[in-house]
């Protein structure tokens, strides 16, 4: 396996806050958090890792969703081997469960699709799922979240036939439902680009909580990402604390909700950064990853010793 040195960060607790999955070459890596000890290969990409989009983590961490040039792969995380990542056919964007076990798109003959990870893959067409950004109802199985043109936000289940429950009365121009699937943060074009944080309880009074572009949620709901231009910046759900770093991109939160991970381009380089969370204002990043490529994600700690099933 090839093997790459991680900077070592002075400041940075000793204590276990998880690794980076982050991309280059034809490769994903994974190292410490921390930015201590080798980075190792995990997974190989079909391209060069600088066509990479995104990169999305189960909770647990064990599947990781890829999307290369707008196309959609997934990777089981794996310490005994260095998968292939595997692509699915999706037209657009594709959501990962927030435990891992499936992934939802848009069929190309209409409609949506759900594919069932493990143990194998499997796929179900969801005719009836027609509706825009079609996104998991937290953990909840059988049950997903769109946004019909005309009744806004809805709770549909997978199975034909089955009524629709109105979750809010948006429709958004994009949709994030947070993994608890309580709350969900909607872009709005009508109020300027503007960032709305809703409950889905079928009233869904909103707040406003900024303007930019929608990255995703913190693992825990409790933050949101936003990209503000060339400023990162991460808002809690609810309203309130607010924090930016200019010429930085958002990437991901830490588990604990501790630290925030930014990337920034330097030359022809882009390198990946940590700042913590804590504090009044915005803390200074430190340098991470030298020359990393494309995006990356944050895992929890327990994925470091992932173990095949």
């Amino acid at each position: 396996m090839a093997l790459i040195t991680a900077v070592s960060v002075p400041g940075i607790a000793e204590a276990d806050d998880g690794t980076i999955v982050f991309g280059r070459g034809k490769s994903l890596y994974q190292i410490s958090a921390t930015g201590k000890g080798k980075a190792r290969e995990v997974a190989k990409l079909p391209t060069d890792a600088s066509k990479i989009d995104s990169i999305h983590a189960a909770a647990s961490g064990s599947m990781i969703l890829v999307t290369l040039k707008g196309k959609p792969g997934f990777v089981k995380m794996s310490t005994n081997s260095v998968p292939m990542v595997e692509a699915l056919e999706c037209e657009g964007p594709a959501k990962l469960s927030p435990d891992g076990l499936c992934v939802v798109c848009r069929h190309r003959n209409g409609g949506s699709v759900l594919y069932k990870l493990l143990p194998k893959v499997r796929s179900k067409l969801l005719p009836q799922i027609t509706g825009d950004h079609v996104s998991f109802y937290g953990s909840a199985q059988g049950r997903l979240v769109q946004v019909d043109k005309d009744r806004g936000i809805l709770l549909s289940s997978t199975k034909r036939g089955a009524k629709s429950k109105l979750l809010a009365p948006h429709k958004p121009t994009m949709l994030l439902v947070a993994p608890n699937g309580k709350r969900a943060v909607g872009l709005f074009k009508d109020d300027g680009d503007a960032v709305f944080s809703f409950r889905l309880d079928g009233k869904g009074a909103r707040r406003k909580l900024t303007n930019g572009k929608l990255v995703g949620w913190s693992a825990s709901s409790k933050w949101v990402m936003v990209q503000d231009g060339d400023s990162a910046c991460v808002v809690r759900a609810t309203g309130g604390q607010y924090r930016c770093w200019r010429d930085y991109r958002v990437l991901s939160v830490s588990s604990t909700d501790e630290a925030i991970l930014l990337s920034k381009k330097e030359g022809r380089r882009t390198q990946l950064y940590r700042a913590s969370l804590g504090g009044a204002r915005s803390a200074k990043p430190v340098l991470l990853v030298k020359n990393a490529r494309g995006a990356a994600v944050w895992l929890a700690p327990q994925q470091a010793d992932a173990k095949d099933n």
